[in-house]
C-alpha cells in the first residue's frame, strides 16, 4: 500500500499548492468557486479485482450507497483549518471537504458466487478546476465481512483501510458524475493467523446529488 499511499500524499499536496495560488482572486471569483451544497447522496458500481495466492481472481462488482456532509458548513474543512495563514497573506482558498459514510453490499463473482458487506468513513477533499469539474482525493476506513474463503485469511471479517482518487462533472448545478479509483486493503489486524491481507483495485462509476 506504499506506492499508493505516497500518490494520495502528492496529489493532495498539489491541491494544496493549487490552493495557495489562488491569491490573486477577488471577492467575487472566491463566490463563484463556492460550493453552497451541505450534503451528498450518491451511488456507485463498477468492477474490483486482485489475484488469490491459490485460488486464482478475486472479482467483484461493488454497490456502494454514499452520504457526504460539507465540513465547510461548519468551518471544519481543509481550508479551513489553515484559514488564519490564508488570511495573513490574502489568500482566497477554494475547495471544500467532506466527511462521507458509506454502506456497501457487493456482489462477488469470482472465484465463487459470494458477497461483501460492510461500512466505510473516508474524508474526501475536492478542488474546483472549473465551474463543473472536480478533481479530488479521499482516505478512511471501515469494517467488512466476506463470505468468501481465502487462504490468506482466518477469519472472513476484518478491516478496511482504502485510499483513492477521482474526479466529478457536475452536468447539473446539484448533480454530478463521478469516476474514481480507489485502493483498498483487508485484513483483520493480526487476531488471528493467517493475516496476509487482500489488497483490490477498484474502478467505480457513480452519480451524486447535492442538497
Amino acid at each position: 500500500m506504499g506506492r499508493i499511499s505516497i500518490l494520495i500524499f502528492v496529489f493532495v499536496f498539489s491541491l494544496s499548492l493549487c490552493a495557495f495560488a489562488s491569491d490573486l482572486q477577488n471577492e467575487k471569483e472566491s463566490q463563484k468557486w463556492s460550493f453552497p451544497y451541505v450534503h451528498e447522496i450518491g451511488v456507485f458500481t463498477g468492477f474490483a479485482m486482485t489475484k488469490l495466492e491459490e485460488q486464482g481472481d478475486y472479482e467483484i462488482v461493488p454497490a456502494q450507497l454514499r452520504l457526504g456532509y460539507n465540513l465547510n458548513s461548519v468551518n471544519l474543512g481543509f481550508c479551513d483549518l489553515f484559514l488564519p495563514i490564508f488570511r495573513k497573506f490574502n489568500i482566497k482558498p477554494k475547495g471544500f471537504t467532506e466527511f462521507l459514510f458509506e454502506s456497501f453490499a457487493n456482489t462477488v463473482i469470482g472465484p465463487d458466487n459470494n458477497v461483501e458487506a460492510g461500512c466505510t468513513i473516508l474524508l474526501k477533499y475536492s478542488y474546483p478546476l472549473t465551474e463543473k469539474i472536480y478533481p479530488y482525493a479521499l482516505s478512511g476506513g471501515g469494517v467488512a465481512y466476506i463470505s468468501q474463503d481465502t487462504r490468506e485469511q482466518s477469519l472472513q471479517w476484518g478491516f478496511t483501510p482504502q485510499s483513492g482518487v477521482g474526479i466529478s462533472y457536475l452536468f447539473k448545478k446539484d448533480t454530478a458524475l463521478n469516476m474514481e479509483y480507489r485502493y483498498r486493503h483487508f485484513s483483520n489486524a493480526d487476531i488471528k493467523k493467517p493475516n496476509e491481507g487482500i489488497n483490490v483495485s477498484m474502478f467505480l462509476v457513480g452519480v451524486s446529488l447535492f442538497y
